[in-house]
């Protein structure tokens, strides 16, 4: 499933360029919420 649909949305994302464009940032999602969420916070600036 992950290759099918999910792999190309992100290069999709990732393919993207200018000033409008929308942002992929990677994120590992094993470990606490809280330091899942922060980092989250921080990628979105």
């Amino acid at each position: 499933t992950y290759h099918a649909q999910t792999k190309p949305l992100v290069d999709f994302y990732r393919n993207q360029s200018g000033p409008d464009a929308a942002r992929y940032c990677r994120v590992n999602g094993v470990g606490a919420v809280e330091s899942i969420r922060d980092t989250i916070f921080a990628a979105l600036g």
